[in-house]
């Protein structure tokens, strides 16, 4: 389910089981599969999102790759070319580095 109000590439890959909220911005190349995208979330070109939980406000840099069941609270920024394995990111952080360790916690 992709809101109406969402804008979303015409290039971007959107599915299966993927729901993304009003004013989010999609773009090109970006890869989301099993994920739901809360309100006002960006997601920058050529990331991939699968398996996932991305909170409200969230930005996601260019060529990132968060999967396996990772969860991103309110208002977090992970930075271009970052890997997030199944993390578990609390509100208002950004992410500079790679977090390989699933169900690592970052406070």
């Amino acid at each position: 389910m992709i809101h109406p109000t969402a804008k979303v590439a015409d290039d971007a890959l959107i599915g299966p089981d993927v729901s993304i909220g009003e004013n989010c911005v999609i773009e090109s190349g970006v890869r989301i599969k099993k994920s739901c995208v809360f309100p006002d979330t960006v997601i920058c070109e050529h990331s991939l999102i699968s398996q996932s939980i991305i909170g409200r406000e969230c930005y996601i840099g260019k060529w990132a790759r968060i999967e396996k069941m990772a969860v991103l609270a309110e208002d977090v920024r992970i930075d271009d070319e970052v890997f997030i394995n199944g993390s578990q990111i609390l509100p208002h952080k950004e992410i500079k580095d790679n977090h390989y360790e699933h169900g690592e916690i970052i406070m």
